[in-house]
């Protein structure tokens, strides 16, 4: 996420008094209702054709994941890259084969 952009989730959060009542439990209940919200666009449906309802489900996902991860002081770019050096260790290219039914 770029710093800019952090900068002003959390300026807009400081100006409402808000992370008073950011804790850990409160952000996390947050974010699940966030997927929540992002899940019943998909629910008994094929497809969902609304794609700014979408993006509006994702931005709140990923604003509550931002201030999740800065309670903790967790810089959100450098913690996906290590999941994903991690997930290359752990799912190396020869076990997605199409032997199992993925693509690589």
């Amino acid at each position: 996420m770029k710093k800019e952009l952090q900068k002003r989730l959390l300026k807009f959060r400081d100006d409402r008094y808000c992370k008073k009542f950011y804790s850990a439990q409160n952000l996390s209940h947050a974010l699940m209702v966030e997927v929540g919200e992002l899940e019943q666009l998909f629910l008994w449906r094929k497809n969902e054709k609304n794609l700014k309802h979408i993006a509006l489900e994702i931005a709140d996902v990923q604003i509550y994941l931002f201030y999740l991860a800065d309670l903790f002081s967790l810089d959100l770019d450098k913690v996906v890259e290590m999941k994903i050096h991690q997930n290359r260790k752990k799912y190396p290219k020869r076990r997605s084969s199409s032997k199992y039914g993925w693509k690589v």
